[in-house]
Order: structure tokens, then C-alpha cells, then sequence
């Protein structure tokens, strides 16, 4: 069987599964295909990532892997149209992905390297500035990027229930606040940092206990004093072992430079003894 038509027939197999909504049997069709053998089947390559998009999206909610599905469709794709379409379903999908350190490197990497197409997409742009600046952001959002969000709809995924996209929203420029928070404070008190967050103190701490069994920080809530505490007891092993690596660290750039040192007058005493001799 030619390539094509292997890669047309598991295709068809994936479609068929992802109609039946069988989730699990879609993946390991899906396993099956290679983006390198449909490198030169345009066509069909289109067809497995907007697939991809449906499986991604209505099988626990993958949001990045739904994000990179949508980049490699907007590099596919051939009018501006389609691509910034492509591209701000993309954006939205990662900011609702799961936080961790390779969302925040796409998150990074899209505002750098997609500056030309998010030139006509600045709600997009000013949203992605937000989360990848350490500041808080406050909720809800300009009236003008609210009623933009408001009509989002994620593109070439059936779903009636996407109302819900902006509380999604809405929950990650909270985490994001709580992040910027715990980067700043040590500790702090619970009715300060929901002012902070504009929730109340059962919410706030509903959110941190959230984060903190996800690991997305590290957290210690005490509700009798209303301390929320960001930074872990250090205690006097801990404390002596960091100080001794520091130590090692200095006696090693000591070392270091003391044998550049001596290299350095080898090599000059080598050149004076040439001279001399000429």
C-alpha cells in the first residue's frame, strides 16, 4: 500500500473513532501517522491536525497540545485570514494549558517570534504582555478586550458548552496573580491578598490549595492567624548545607583562576625566553 493511501486510510479510521467518541482507540490511530511521512501530503497533513484539534480538545480538555496543533495548522495554511485565525485559537488555547515551564516558554516564544501577525491581533498581543509580565492583572479586563473575548470561539471544535471560556479565562489571571504574589512576599495575610486578587478569602484560598496540589507553588495556609506563607522554613541543616555550597562554588572560582593565572605566566616567561634567544 503507497503512503498516501495508508495515511488516507488511518486518517478515516481516526475520523470514524473520534465520531464514536472513542477517545482512547483515536489516540493510538493517531499514534500510527507520522507528520514526517505526510510531509509532502499537504492535504492530508491539514486534515490530521484539524483532527488532531477535535481530539485534543473534547478529550480532557488538552489544551497544549491543542495550542501546537493550531501553530502547525497556521504554518500549513496559506491566506493571512486562516492564519491569524489559527493563530489567536492558538494563544488562547495556551494560556488555558496547564502552567508549567514549557506553556510559559510557548507563551514567551509567540509574543517574540508571531510580532507581525499580532500586529492585527492586539487584543491578543496586550493579553499575551499581561500574562508574561510579572505584574498583577487586574480582572475583569478592559471593557474593550472583554467584549472581544465574550464572542471567542475555539475554530474546527464542535462544542455548544464553550460559554465557559472566559471563567477559564478568569481562573488563569488569577493563578497568574497568585504567582506574582508568592514572587514578591514571603508571607502575607489572607484579606490582603484577596483584595490583591478582587475574591473573597474562601475562593482565594480555594485557588492556592488548587496550585499547590497541581505544584504549580509552594503554599502554607493558616486559617486561625489568616497568614498565607510562599517561602518554606529553612532550618539549620538547610541553611548550612546552602552556605557550604556557596563556599564551594568561591573556592572553585579561586581555584580557577589562580591556574589561568599561572597558565597566563608560563606562556609569557615561554615568549621572553624566545626573544632573548633571537
Amino acid at each position: 500500500m503507497r503512503k498516501k493511501e495508508k495515511c488516507d486510510f488511518l486518517l478515516e479510521q481516526f475520523r470514524l473513532n473520534l465520531a464514536k467518541k472513542d477517545f482512547i482507540r483515536a489516540g493510538i490511530v493517531r499514534n500510527k501517522i507520522t507528520v514526517k511521512i505526510m510531509k509532502n501530503l499537504y492535504d492530508l497533513e491539514v486534515k490530521y491536525w484539524n483532527l488532531s484539534l477535535i481530539l485534543f480538545y473534547h478529550h480532557e480538555r488538552q489544551f497544549l497540545e491543542l495550542a501546537k496543533s493550531y501553530f502547525r495548522l497556521k504554518e500549513l495554511l496559506k491566506t493571512t485570514k486562516e492564519k491569524l485565525q489559527a493563530l489567536s485559537n492558538g494563544i488562547f488555547a495556551i494560556i488555558l494549558a496547564k502552567y508549567d515551564n514549557e506553556q510559559n516558554d510557548l507563551l514567551f516564544r509567540t509574543l517574540e517570534n508571531e510580532k507581525k501577525l499580532l500586529e492585527q491581533l492586539p487584543i491578543f498581543r496586550q493579553l499575551l504582555t499581561l500574562l508574561t509580565t510579572k505584574e498583577l492583572i487586574e480582572w475583569p479586563l478592559n471593557e474593550q478586550m472583554l467584549n472581544e473575548l465574550n464572542k471567542f470561539k475555539f475554530i474546527g471544535v464542535v462544542d455548544n458548552e464553550q460559554n465557559n471560556l472566559i471563567n477559564l479565562l478568569k481562573d488563569k489571571v488569577i493563578e497568574h496573580n497568585i504567582r506574582v504574589v508568592a514572587e514578591y512576599y514571603n508571607r502575607i495575610s489572607t484579606k490582603r491578598l484577596s483584595t490583591f486578587l478582587s475574591i473573597n478569602i474562601d475562593e482565594t484560598e480555594s485557588y492556592i490549595s488548587r496550585m499547590v496540589t497541581d505544584k504549580e507553588i509552594f503554599a502554607r495556609i493558616n486559617r486561625l492567624d489568616g497568614i498565607v506563607r510562599f517561602k518554606e522554613n529553612e532550618y539549620e541543616n538547610k541553611i548550612l548545607n546552602s552556605w557550604k555550597s556557596d563556599t564551594d562554588k568561591l573556592l572553585d572560582l579561586v581555584d580557577l583562576s589562580c591556574h589561568q593565572i599561572h597558565k597566563e605566566m608560563v606562556i609569557n616567561k615561554s615568549r621572553k625566553g624566545k626573544k632573548s634567544k633571537n
